[in-house]
């Protein structure tokens, strides 16, 4: 195997930094599973390639797709208040916090300084470090980069996206539901209780025999 060109450092955040996109990469499909979904779009099935919604949202980034989510959610909430609050709540979180980092962490160049590694973009700030001092125009901005942070963005990132999927599973069922009169909560509640694997129940162990005594 042909030696790297970068350093060990380098490698191992770039490894992570791959999960990072991975793991993005698949919250984007539930987001178009949910818009397509949720809009009626392909109602043949997926059978046929569903070229109406891979056309449609192909051509969105996340932040549109997360404003059409936004105005679906209200749409067909009907009387699952709970369902929308959570898929909102959701969205906003994958919107508002998660988006920016992953693109911090993925668009920043890498830039090693006396053996440690930092992140670097380019900024506009005019800014003034004390009142009495001149303006000053700042062009770089430069954070440490650790793994621990672009490996707690990939729980994160997984996280939401499982957080879609039950968002999407109980959209394709609501009349069921209600019918049960099954809330969204009591719903996710046997969603998760179903997902954890059983365990296994240890046979009690058999107390140690003691030896027989030899008959003479």
């Amino acid at each position: 195997m042909p030696k790297s060109p970068h350093g060990r450092s380098i490698e191992k955040l770039a490894t992570e930094i791959g999960y990072v996109c991975i793991h993005w990469a698949r919250l984007e499909d539930m987001f178009d599973f949910l818009i397509a979904q949720l809009a009626k779009i392909d109602a043949e099935g997926w059978e046929n390639d569903a070229k109406a919604w891979h056309a449609i949202t192909g051509n969105l980034d996340i932040r549109q797709k997360a404003q059409i989510l936004r105005a679906l959610f209200f749409m067909r909430k009907g009387k699952h208040e709970d369902w929308y609050k959570h898929a909102i709540k959701t969205i906003n979180t994958i919107d508002n916090d998660l988006r920016s980092r992953r693109n911090h962490l993925v668009h920043s160049s890498l830039h090693t300084e006396k053996g440690k590694l930092f992140h670097q973009k380019k900024i506009i700030k005019i800014t003034k470090t004390q009142s009495f001092q001149k303006e000053e125009l700042r062009t770089l901005e430069a954070k440490p980069a650790k793994l621990d942070a672009a490996r707690q963005l990939q729980k994160e990132i997984f996280s939401s996206t499982t957080a879609c999927a039950f968002i999407y599973a109980f959209s394709l069922f609501p009349d069921i539901a209600e019918q049960r009169g099954l809330s969204f909560r009591q719903f996710l509640r046997q969603a998760k209780s179903s997902e954890r694997p059983k365990r296994k129940r240890s046979k009690p162990k058999r107390p140690p025999q003691l030896p027989r005594a030899k008959s003479r």
